[in-house]
């Protein structure tokens, strides 16, 4: 990103109103109800040793996809837009712990965890 596109972005940013976006893989925002992504100490909120961060995150869906499978990889980005283009930022890379499908809400939830479960 070069000087000016990051004087851009730290505006859009810092904007009283903003708009952000979310994809993931092929869904984008209007295929996405919700998501939420969390940073936190594995052995509770104080430094013990031994302990070390973790990321989960939870993405839902508005329709029934039956596509994932336990253990696959994901890459969520999130978009800020900065003038009439997104700028997109990776949120890292998330293995699906859980998959719940929902017929009667029509939607489809993912439970996710960063690579720090394989230690």
């Amino acid at each position: 990103m070069d000087a000016l596109t990051r004087r851009q972005f730290d505006r859009a940013m810092f904007a009283k109103e903003r708009t952000l976006a979310i994809r993931v893989g092929e869904y984008a925002s209007r295929d996405i109800k919700e998501a939420s992504f969390e940073y936190g100490y594995i052995k509770g909120d104080t430094y013990k040793p031994g302990g070390t961060c973790a990321g989960s995150g939870k993405i839902t869906f508005t329709s029934i996809i039956t596509t994932f499978n336990k253990l696959d990889t994901l890459h969520p980005e999130i978009g800020l837009l900065v003038g009439d283009t997104y700028q997109w930022v990776k949120m890292g890379e998330y293995f699906i712990n859980d998959i719940e499908i929902d017929r009667n809400r029509n939607t489809t939830t993912l439970e996710l965890m960063d690579g720090m479960f394989k230690l």
